[in-house]
């Protein structure tokens, strides 16, 4: 999903002439996994009744401590996604890297409130 996502990104950033389309994409890219992460730990947090430490309020009052981890995150998704330009297949990736999760779009949304009650 995100290699298609990071896909059609690079190539619309390509298409508008931006003067650094990688990065651009990848930080999008990045973006998006960090909002499933937390989208994931709050549905886990709510499912099984238990408090996470690190994202409460008492316990990591000064969020800065998170900045050092999303340097080495986008740096480590970067390289990943500049080897990923220089592979031949780089083409490849337009439809079917996506096919595969389209069925599991439509029932997602309507269970995701029931874990909010």
């Amino acid at each position: 999903m995100y290699n298609w996502f990071f896909y059609r990104l690079y190539n619309y950033f390509q298409i508008k002439k931006n003067y650094d389309p990688l990065f651009h994409s990848v930080a999008v890219v990045a973006f998006a996994q960090v909002i499933h992460f937390c989208l994931l730990s709050l549905i886990i947090v709510k499912l099984f009744n238990f408090d996470l430490k690190f994202f409460g309020n008492e316990y990591s009052i000064n969020k800065l401590i998170i900045f050092p981890f999303a340097f080495v995150w986008l740096y480590l998704l970067n390289n990943y996604y500049k080897n990923v330009i220089n592979d031949k297949n780089f083409k490849s990736l337009k439809k079917n890297c996506f096919l595969n999760s389209t069925p599991v779009t439509p029932i997602t949304p309507p269970t995701v409130p029931q874990f909010f009650k």
